[in-house]
């Protein structure tokens, strides 16, 4: 399989200086995009998170969530754990994926949709930052204490910012993403899954609530909506938004670009591809526009 890339490689030509520069530009462009934003985000995280807010204050929050979840007949976190908490190993393995999983397969996702869905990417892309946007108001407004909370917490950053639960949004969103844009099966049945296993794990660690986890999938759903009123910018925009505006390749993506070049050599008819022009009625006749294209093997 890798032989047969391998030669595919070397008969497509090299994509154009100018695509490439374009790339580039594009790939700046949301790299600055994503640093003033992880700033910002961090920033007010870590402020409304932790040395804002009393122990008491988040405490109180987290007393109202249980009363609601009694309410709603879902308050099960306690039981749940109980299950399976006894297994120290298994929690162990749960934590790990809390801590990694997290940022790992948003980060794929991303670069997934970058490399061969621009369109999508640019769309999921504002999505994703006006998600966090609106769990920063939750962050600054509802400090919570969450159900895992111990007398060793103050060494823990961010212990307050539980609401809304941000592992379920992003989840959702890369849930959502990958299976609407991957032309992959496999891609697909684990974008099913990786909701519910991530909903899980954030109640059998102890990190959130349900309904921290109600909140962030809420967050999601709002960004979706907002998003689809704001004009496309940046990476797999229409040709008008684009930092070039080349409406050829506004939303073609790496791959496309090489199936794009070997569809078009089987068109012409030829192994490498050199066409020369000959007139419709023979050599020297016919003027411009009565050409036809003809392969020179």
């Amino acid at each position: 399989m890798s032989s047969q890339f391998a030669m595919l490689a070397k008969k497509l030509p090299p994509i154009p200086r100018n695509k490439w520069l374009r790339l580039g530009l594009e790939l700046l462009l949301e790299v600055v995009i994503v640093v003033i934003f992880l700033k910002f985000y961090n920033g007010v995280r870590n402020q409304f998170g932790s040395t804002k807010c009393t122990p008491a204050y988040a405490l109180m929050h987290a007393e109202q969530v249980i009363y609601m979840e009694k309410v709603l007949f879902i308050f099960w976190e306690q039981q749940i754990q109980a299950v399976f908490l006894p297994f120290k190993n298994w929690v162990v393995m749960w934590n790990i994926f809390y801590g990694s999983a997290h940022m790992a397969v948003t980060i794929f996702t991303l670069g997934f949709l970058f490399a061969l869905k621009p369109g999508a990417y640019q769309r999921q892309r504002t999505v994703f930052i006006i998600m966090n946007l609106i769990a920063i108001i939750g962050y600054a407004s509802y400090p919570l204490m969450p159900p895992r909370t111990t007398k060793s917490i103050a060494k823990v950053s961010n212990h307050y910012a539980a609401m809304p639960s941000m592992h379920a949004g992003y989840s959702l969103w890369c849930s959502l993403s990958m299976y609407e844009y991957s032309p992959f099966a496999l891609f697909q049945v684990l974008a099913i899954i990786y909701p519910f296993m991530t909903l899980y794990c954030i109640v059998i660690t102890g990190n959130h609530f349900f309904m921290d986890a109600v909140f962030g999938s809420l967050c999601y759903l709002l960004a979706l909506k907002i998003a689809s009123t704001l004009p496309q910018i940046g990476r797999g925009a229409p040709p008008s938004m684009s930092l070039t505006s080349d409406a050829s390749t506004a939303d073609i993506g790496l791959v496309d670009m090489a199936v794009s070049a070997e569809e078009g050599r089987a068109l012409l008819g030829g192994e490498d591809g050199r066409v020369t022009v000959t007139s419709a009625e023979g050599q020297g006749a016919g003027g411009p526009g009565t050409g036809m294209l003809k392969s020179r093997r």
